[in-house]
């Protein structure tokens, strides 16, 4: 089972999918990449699991997006949402 950490709409519900896999929705997967609106976009970063600790980033005065994996940070990716 995949997971995925990003941003979505205010009246997304991610109740059943995970993040990019819902209209208005953006993430990125544990496979390493980048999934919106239900379609995989790119390959973005590492691949990450158990033990890996993930975050997320949004810069509002570029309209980016940016993920971390163990502190890492990896490149901003467009905010198209």
């Amino acid at each position: 089972m995949g997971v995925a950490i990003g941003a979505c709409g205010e009246y997304v519900s991610l109740r059943r999918v995970v993040a990019g896999h819902e209209k208005y929705s953006f993430g990125y997967h544990s496979d390493g990449s980048i999934h919106m609106e239900g379609y995989k976009i790119t390959e973005y970063g590492p691949t990450f699991g158990e033990g890996d600790t993930v975050g997320c980033g949004l810069d509002w005065n570029v309209g980016s997006l940016f993920f971390t994996v163990n502190g890492r940070k990896l490149g901003k990716y467009p905010l198209r949402l």
